[in-house]
């Protein structure tokens, strides 16, 4: 089978196609699997959709809008366009229909298969076929390029057009170079610059600068020639004078000075490439007004219609700010990316050290020769990850650009170690690479909120605790170290172990887009509540949403038909009640953004709406780890469900007990449904009480399942009585109410069992335990033990 795939790939007269073929098949295979069959992840999926879907409603190709404002101007035009096209294609007008999720993802993942296409394309150049299809293969199989594929954001395109336009970029510098490539890489940045603006310029440019520096090229200045400089001068004085004189501001005037001498820079090294490569001065004019033709359209419509607010939003608060750190968003030290990068390139990342070492074994004649291909790709991954590092604003992506050339690292020297028979090479790299294998395998068996972490925006949000991903992960890590082990008896590594290797690598890649994605998006998604209002209501009903933070996908999947009840990022009791004022039955979204939880925003609304209104507000569905849709009125199943739940005595099977709260409510007793129970599985807990004086308040279950260690991988079980839908304070004296609740033993759980406290709370206080000896001394009651297996 080997031999005739090799046979296939390399026996056409057409060798680059069938790899093409080769890798495309791959690519697809691997990633459309369950590419729209989970939600849009917050915040940044249904963001980007709803803008592409106004731009939509107000049929304008050119404009962005977003919640009835056309002045969205976060980020550049190119992947809207590509959205936009997409939704229109699949005749998506609804943000309910079933096919939004796939046209919207489908785009991206375009653009990472054009990303893996173009990565063969200058590496099999610039080095061989065999490195190309190496580095191709790594690529796709990273999980950071796998996830960020499945997202509906702008790094993916932006990546995947920047990568290759610098891919090609050094490959028009090397002997292999052609003056197509540098008209190549003017396409690629300009479609870069259209995903991320000026991160496109300062990539290139800095890699640029820093080859420059370490070889002290100082025939790159006599390369551009005097004429050349003095243009850029002149070019740069007179747009000085002209932003000083227009904006009045010398701050804004100098950063777009530097936008202005970026773009300067691009064309002189193009232009650099173009003499080194002997080639007419046309050909760099050519590439560079092709940039300028795709790039300069959509800007000149946007100035021309916003002005100067939309070059100061897009230049200086989506750069520089961002830059500096002064925009409220995820700081950090350098350690950071360090950690990102071994999971972003999991397992590969354990050959890192040793692909190291051995690409960037040269001497001094080798920064004159062909070893400074290496170099071009080090410098490509280490400029950005230096710059990225310094930023003060640290979102995990960030630092996706340095994956494609890490990877092309890893993938020509595995090429490499193909042919050479070299044991001590092979010894060494297998001792470099297994303790850093085994570090991060044992880390992800631990937690694999690593891989979500990769892309996503709310670090803190809580996974759910029933999924069990690590026998998996184990298998797989278990197979990888395996791999390992045996190379360290062979004297080279040999295409059957790099495709060993690179099965391991796309199996988890598949596993993590395949699989938990789709189990894990409930977290980090509103679409749930949204179907339930739908199933509820048909959609005709006043909804609004309390919080202090409008979530995206609440906007987009509502259609901007939520109200937003907040005021300066807070819940805004007086919006709420103006909102609950109107006869009909209503809706509320209570608990999405910045993890603020339902059952405390519902106990804190309620007896507002209660003492004002004469209203209460009852849970409608509940089924989502922090948010809520609550209503005016209870449904049919929330009247049975209260009903069913006032007992007139103790089940059997009910463990008694006699704990006061305070002289208002009695726990009578508890059950606990199984006992015992599996990592990864579920069981009941019920609590029954009887009310013996009007509560009034509303006070919130927690329950806390600690196990030897006390509150060290605690369990927790907060709610509200019968999930919300019969608040203490209106229970009634003389009611016995059971409180049923299901928990989740977490699947990486280290004890052997925990024990079940509960007890009252609201915002800060709890509610007290009469008797001392019933309670812990923090108003916690001891109940059931479960026993966990």
């Amino acid at each position: 089978m080997g031999s005739r795939l090799r046979s296939w790939l390399s026996g056409s007269s057409h060798p680059d196609l069938m790899r093409l073929l080769f890798l495309g098949f791959l690519t697809c295979a691997a990633y459309l699997p369950n590419l729209g069959s989970f939600a849009f992840w917050d915040p940044w999926e249904p963001h980007y959709a709803q803008v592409a879907k106004e731009m939509a409603d107000h049929d304008t190709w050119m404009d962005p809008w977003y919640r009835g404002q056309n002045n969205w101007w976060s980020k550049p035009i190119l992947p809207l366009w590509l959205l936009r096209a997409s939704f229109a294609a699949f005749g998506i007008t609804d943000p309910g229909d079933p096919w939004v999720h796939l046209a919207g993802r489908l785009p991206i993942f375009l653009m990472a298969l054009a990303g893996v296409l173009l990565t063969y394309g200058w590496v099999s150049r610039l080095y061989d076929r065999r490195a190309g299809l190496f580095a191709a293969l790594v690529l796709m199989t990273t999980p950071m390029y796998a996830l960020l594929a499945h997202q509906v954001m702008f790094d993916m395109p932006f990546v995947s057009m920047c990568s290759a336009a610098l891919g090609y970029y050094i490959l028009s510098r090397s002997e292999n170079g052609r003056p197509g490539h540098v008209i190549v890489f003017y396409l690629l940045t300009a479609l870069a610059f259209l995903s991320k603006w000026l991160l496109s310029l300062f990539i290139p440019i800095g890699v640029v600068l820093a080859m420059t520096v370490i070889r002290m090229d100082l025939g790159f200045f006599r390369r551009i020639g005097w004429r050349q400089w003095a243009a850029g001068g002149v070019i740069l004085a007179g747009t000085g004078l002209y932003f000083l004189l227009a904006t009045r501001d010398w701050l804004f005037s100098a950063m777009l000075e530097l936008v202005v001498a970026s773009v300067w820079l691009l064309y002189l090294l193009g232009l650099d490439a173009v003499r080194l490569l002997g080639a007419s001065f046309r050909v760099n004019l050519l590439g560079f007004g092709l940039l300028l033709l795709i790039v300069l359209p959509w800007h000149i419509f946007m100035i021309a219609r916003h002005g100067w607010p939309f070059v100061r939003e897009a230049v200086i608060y989506h750069h520089f700010d961002r830059a500096a750190g002064t925009i409220g968003k995820p700081e950090g030290t350098f350690d950071v990316y360090v950690k990102q990068i071994g999971f972003a390139l999991f397992p590969w990342f354990s050959l890192l050290p040793a692909a190291f070492v051995r690409f960037l074994r040269w001497n001094a004649a080798d920064l004159e020769g062909g070893g400074r291909r290496d170099l071009w790709v080090f410098l490509a991954a280490a400029v950005p990850f230096a710059a990225f590092s310094l930023f003060q604003t640290k979102f995990h992506h960030y630092i996706f650009p340095v994956v494609p050339f890490l990877s092309v690292m890893i993938g020509v020297f595995l090429s490499r170690m193909v042919d050479q028979d070299d044991r001590a090479w092979m010894r060494l790299l297998v001792m470099l690479a297994l303790p850093v294998a085994a570090v991060l395998l044992i880390d992800i068996l631990h937690d694999y909120q690593w891989f979500v972490h990769l892309f996503d925006y709310y670090y803190g949000y809580p996974l759910p605790p029933q999924l069990n991903p690590y026998p998996f992960f184990a298998a797989l890590g278990g197979l990888w170290l395996f791999i390992l082990v045996v190379l360290f008896f062979r004297r080279r590594i040999g295409r059957a172990a790099f495709g060993g290797m690179a099965a391991v690598a796309g199996a988890l890649c598949v596993f993590l887009t395949a699989w938990v994605l789709p189990r894990v998006t409930r977290t980090f998604t509103q679409e749930p509540l949204y179907r339930a209002y739908m199933k509820e209501t048909g959609g005709k009903a006043p909804i609004a949403h309390y919080n202090g933070w409008l979530e995206r996908s609440v906007s987009f999947y509502f259609d901007n038909r939520a109200a937003d009840l907040s005021q300066a990022d807070q819940p805004n009791v007086d919006k709420a009640i103006e909102f609950l004022r109107r006869p009909e039955r209503s809706f509320l979204i209570l608990g999405a953004g910045y993890g603020r939880d339902c059952k405390a925003l519902l106990a804190d609304l309620r007896p507002h709406v209660q003492r004002r209104l004469n209203r209460s507000l009852y849970v409608v569905f509940d089924q989502h780890p922090f948010s809520c849709l609550v209503s005016t009125e209870r449904d049919p199943q929330g009247e049975r469900k209260v009903r069913e739940s006032l007992l007139s005595e103790l089940p059997a099977g009910a463990r008694p007990l006699d704990v006061d709260f305070e002289g208002k409510i009695r726990l009578v007793g508890y059950r606990l449904e199984p006992e015992e129970v599996k990592r990864g599985e579920s069981f009941r807990i019920s609590y029954f009480f009887r009310c013996t004086a009007p509560v009034n308040d509303d006070w919130l279950v927690f329950i806390h399942g600690d196990g030897p260690q006390g509150g060290a991988h605690r369990v927790f079980g907060d709610h509200a009585p019968l999930g919300g839908l019969y608040p203490t304070s209106e229970w009634q004296v003389g009611d016995l109410i059971r409180d049923e609740f299901e928990m989740t033993v977490p699947a990486n759980y280290p004890y052997n069992g925990f024990t079940l406290w509960m007890g009252f709370w609201k915002g800060n206080i709890r509610l007290p335990v009469s008797q001392k000896y019933a309670h812990d001394g923090d108003n916690r009651v001891r109940t059931a033990y479960v026993k966990v297996r």
